[in-house]
């Protein structure tokens, strides 16, 4: 502990130690090396500027015993109340892939704020607990918590992996009813919740509206028309890219190994390929059958 205590020193004198990194990690040496003292962790904690940004950085070294131990001392140093602080928790635990222990910061937070319910919406999509983010965006909405673009796009995502129409058409509608701010990552989660549920008609209606497109929206597309086996469709659409780049060609070979066994490439020579009115060969790596 001496020698540690030296170092802190030292980091003091010439400024590393009001790095959120190197703070953090000097407190794990204090808590969990072989003579841990908690009370010394508690000063360095203590002399932290921005005891907020520690947690968050612990994050990314996935170390789940030593988040935790932190995260204890966050809350004995009456820090866990902080909102900002417990959604840094949520976050850590979810790269951690403890989703039960994220749940258990959400549900004993003393108050939430949007960014809470985004963490852990966000948690349970990604972890595969769609059902469970559909029920607690519901849950938002009794709360009477307006979401944001980003939870929408969470929760389109979670009806696209259920495959439930129904609810994801209602999502459709309540977003365009509440006026959720418009953008392309979002108009893009749209099309991909329509085409996993099967539902091209209703891609095809908002493509032809998006005012804005990028190769996720072409490519999307593409795959739902080839999902239904519509492959002159899915051609046209390919023929109708503005760029057609390494992605498209990857979005290709993607709609065809997910039709495999059905009829493939029928719609498109397998060697050649027109492009702008000029013959493109496609690369011999791209041709799988």
């Amino acid at each position: 502990m001496k020698q540690l205590k030296q170092i802190h020193a030292q980091m003091l004198r010439t400024g590393p130690f009001f790095d959120p990194f190197f703070s953090s990690r000097l407190i794990i040496a204090a808590a969990l090396s072989p003579f841990p003292s908690l009370d010394y962790a508690q000063q360095v904690f203590d002399q932290i500027p921005t005891q907020i940004s520690a947690l968050g950085t612990l994050s990314f070294t996935l170390e789940l015993f030593t988040g935790k131990a932190f995260h204890g001392m966050v809350i004995k140093v009456l820090l866990g109340s902080d909102v900002f602080i417990l959604n840094s928790s949520i976050h850590f635990y979810a790269k951690c892939g403890e989703l039960g222990l994220g749940y258990r910061v959400f549900v004993n937070m003393p108050r939430r704020n949007v960014v809470s319910w985004n963490s852990m919406i966000t948690t349970f999509v990604q972890g595969g607990c769609s059902e469970k983010a559909l029920e607690l965006f519901r849950e938002m909405k009794m709360q009477n918590v307006k979401p944001n673009g980003i939870i929408m796009v969470e929760v389109l995502s979670a009806c696209a992996k259920k495959s439930d129409f129904e609810f994801g058409r209602w999502v459709h509608s309540y977003i365009e009813s509440n006026k959720i701010g418009e953008s392309l990552t979002l108009s893009n989660a749209m099309l991909d919740m329509y085409t996993k549920c099967g539902s091209v008609e209703d891609a095809k209606r908002l493509f032809d509206k998006m005012s804005e497109k990028d190769i996720v929206s072409w490519t999307t597309m593409l795959i739902g028309y080839a999902k239904i086996g519509e492959y002159d469709v899915a051609q046209g659409i390919f023929d109708a890219m503005p760029n057609q780049d390494i992605a498209a060609w990857n979005a290709l070979i993607s709609a065809y190994e997910q039709c495999a066994g059905s009829n493939g490439f029928r719609w498109m020579d397998p060697c050649v390929h027109k492009e702008a009115g000029n013959e493109v060969k496609l690369p011999s790596h791209y041709l799988t059958y």
